[in-house]
């Protein structure tokens, strides 16, 4: 009997991550209960501005049971009884981290493993499960980290189609305020308009209303106004481009972008190494295990115990703003007065890849953890059979 894992994925940067050279994988369909129903509630309320919750329980449909014998998950607990696995970015449960049921349900033996995408996860989900007690033990045997898998675009930094004399930079991000957008273009602003060698193509809607920058609509429309009408000579926005595009504005360019408020993942950071590109991070959450000195520019700012960048208040948030504005400035001028860093950087951007994302190993442990999974769920179907082997 052939055995079908179903894949079970909310973002196609994630699809690509758990996705890959597996036998008998297909994805299957499930249903987010509480995604559902916050789409009865906006019908009826005839609005679409309601806050999203980070709720999220699958419920499984019953045609997937005679199909499907193990369900891998992202950021998400199953209330069914079909053995899964989930991928997490941050902690779990997404809903509440000190809910009594999630804790139950991440215990339940139907959850034969939880994968962290990264070391700052594990962390993460180790605090809040000591904060339980001896009750968060069995859930510690479950965790495991496996960093997503990134093809590299470019197989030497020779490859890359690059002027000379003008570093190029790339901005990728849809929430463009959350992801340092706003303090990237002040700065851009500037450097150009005094005659450095820069110039910088923004890719995104410019999503405002994010948890953690706060911006708002007239911030989105004031950014939008200097992308499209006000910029110097220089700056190149798009709204939106296909991904090959993007990928193909990295492999043109020098350097990119991502001083983030917060991240949980980073993967344009992955799609911009594997085009040779050398990043420049804030230092918060995944951020030190994914870019770094090595292979990048990272700024400091401030941050509580678990690496994740204070931005509770007003005021917090406008340290941060000007930390991540004063730090984009001064590396930038560094950049140009040594660009010699950026090739440098590039090629172990490269190597970097191809030693911790390779799609091939990914793909193996994967297997691995889905054919542990599948054997424990035999073997407890049929516990009887397996004593006498």
């Amino acid at each position: 009997m052939t055995v079908r894992v179903g894949v079970a994925m909310r973002s196609p940067m994630v699809q690509r991550y758990t996705m890959g050279p597996f036998e008998d994988t297909e994805i299957v369909r499930t249903y987010d209960l509480a995604g559902l129903l916050r789409g009865v509630k906006r019908q009826i309320t005839g609005t679409s501005k309601i806050k999203a919750t980070d709720f999220s329980n699958t419920i499984h449909g019953i045609h997937l049971l005679p199909r499907v014998h193990l369900l891998h998950l992202f950021n998400t607990l199953s209330i069914g009884h079909l053995p899964y696995v989930v991928t997490y970015e941050h902690y779990l449960p997404r809903w509440s981290s000190s809910s009594r049921y999630g804790l139950s349900r991440m215990a339940h033996p139907s959850c034969r493993r939880l994968i962290a995408m990264s070391q700052f996860a594990y962390r993460y989900q180790l605090s809040l499960l000591a904060q339980h007690g001896g009750r968060g033990e069995p859930i510690e045997r479950k965790l495991t980290v496996l960093h997503p898998s990134q093809p590299l675009t470019v197989d030497s930094y020779d490859q890359k189609a690059l002027d000379e004399g003008l570093i190029r930079c790339v901005f990728v991000g849809r929430d463009f305020f959350r992801k340092g957008g706003r303090e990237v273009l002040t700065v851009f602003q500037q450097l150009i308009q005094e005659g450095l060698p820069l110039d910088l193509t923004v890719v995104s809607s410019l999503d405002a209303g994010d948890y953690a920058s706060h911006a708002t609509a007239e911030d989105r429309e004031r950014a939008r106004r200097q992308l499209e009408q006000g910029s110097p000579s220089g700056i190149v926005y798009h709204s939106e481009l296909p991904n090959e595009e993007v990928l193909r504005l990295m492999r043109r360019s020098h350097l990119a972008l991502l001083p983030t408020y917060d991240d949980t993942y980073g993967f344009s950071v992955l799609e911009a190494q594997a085009a040779g590109c050398p990043v420049i991070t804030t230092d918060v959450c995944v951020m030190p295990e994914i870019s770094g000195p090595a292979v990048g520019w990272t700024l400091e700012v401030e941050k509580d115990a678990h690496g994740v960048a204070r931005l509770r208040s007003k005021a917090e948030r406008t340290r941060l703003s000007e930390r991540i504005r004063n730090g984009l400035e001064g590396t930038l001028r560094e950049i140009c007065r040594s660009p010699h860093q950026v090739r440098e950087k590039g090629i172990r951007a490269l190597e970097r890849i191809s030693r911790m994302h390779d799609p091939a190993s990914v793909a193996r442990a994967m297997e691995s953890i889905y054919s542990e999974a599948l054997s424990a769920a035999s073997q407890q179907r049929n516990p009887s059979a397996h004593k006498n082997l």
